[in-house]
């Protein structure tokens, strides 16, 4: 895996440039901390965005759940390290001033055979 550290003056338009591409992929997200232990805030839900507001300094990031869309806030991220391919992003790591570690694993949804036209042809 390579990682790398994005500079906090380029995440406002780090996310608003690739959260397009991502929209869709499915997310899984981890918290962990010694305080906190390891939490599973979201478990292979569709990734709406990411967005990183400055002036409240808190990385948003949107999953869509069948109860319907959630917001995860991460407020006061201090380090932001991504690890991307030509895929586009597979992995995000954000430590906040708690030192809390928030871990984004990414990956495609799934993609099923088109049935459509074998339903056609009466198969």
């Amino acid at each position: 895996m390579n990682f790398m550290q994005l500079p906090n003056e380029a995440w406002s338009d780090f996310f608003d440039d690739i959260t397009n591409s991502m929209h869709g992929r499915l997310v899984e997200l981890d918290v962990i901390g010694v305080d906190l232990g390891a939490l599973v805030e979201a478990e292979w839900l569709s990734l709406i965005g990411m967005t990183y507001e400055p002036v409240e300094d808190t990385l948003y990031v949107y999953v869509d759940s069948p109860e319907g869309s959630v917001d995860h806030a991460i407020e006061h991220p201090r380090r932001i390290y991504v690890e991307l391919d030509a895929s586009g992003m597979n992995q995000l790591v954000v430590f906040d001033s708690a030192e809390h570690g928030q871990f984004m694993r990414l990956r495609p949804p799934l993609v099923l055979p088109d049935r459509t036209s074998s339903l056609q042809d009466g198969a």
